[in-house]
C-alpha cells in the first residue's frame, strides 16, 4: 500500500489549527523530538523511526550539517523502508486514511531532517514525498497531486 504522505512545520499547522475544532484534512505524524501544546488533536501520532533521537543535542550541533545528515540518514538505514513502511501504514488505517503529514518544527524545509527523509524515502521507494503548499484540504490535495499521479 502506498501511503499518502507529505511534510511540512508545526507552526503551519497550528495556524491552520486556531479557532477551529474540525479535524485537519490530514493526519498530523510528529517527526520532531517535541510536540506542541495547547492544541487538542496536537498529541500527534509519532512516528520514531524518522525522529532525529540524539542528533538534537549540544553535542550534536557540533556536526557539521554533512556529519548531521549523515548520521540522520544512517539511523533510516537502521529502521529501514519495511518497519517505517509498517509504521506508516499503521497510522493511515488506524487514524482514518487521511495524508500523514511528517511534522517538525523547522520551517525551512532544506534545513531540515525531513527533507533528507524525503530524499532518503523517494530514493529507496520511488515515492516522492513532497513539502505541503498548505495544509487546508485543497492544497494539501494540490501537494500530493504531483507526487502520486
Amino acid at each position: 500500500m502506498t501511503v499518502p504522505l507529505v511534510t511540512s512545520y508545526w507552526r503551519a499547522v497550528l495556524a491552520d489549527a486556531r479557532g477551529s475544532n474540525q479535524r485537519p484534512a490530514y493526519t498530523p505524524v510528529a517527526a520532531s523530538v517535541g510536540l506542541p501544546r495547547g492544541v487538542r488533536w496536537a498529541n500527534a501520532m509519532r512516528c520514531s523511526e524518522i525522529t532525529p533521537w540524539g542528533l538534537v543535542s549540544a553535542k550534536a550541533k557540533e556536526l557539521t550539517a554533512d556529519e548531521w545528515r549523515e548520521r540522520y540518514v544512517a539511523r533510516l538505514e537502521r529502521h529501514g523502508v519495511e518497519k517505517i513502511q509498517q509504521r506508516f501504514e499503521t497510522l493511515y488505517r488506524e487514524y482514518g486514511k487521511h495524508p500523514l503529514a511528517l511534522l517538525c518544527w523547522e520551517e525551512n524545509p532544506a534545513d531540515c531532517h525531513r527533507s533528507y527523509f524525503a530524499d532518503w524515502w523517494a530514493a529507496r521507494t520511488s515515492q516522492v514525498v513532497p513539502e505541503a503548499i498548505g495544509l487546508d484540504r485543497q492544497s494539501l490535495m494540490l501537494s500530493l497531486s504531483g507526487a502520486l499521479f
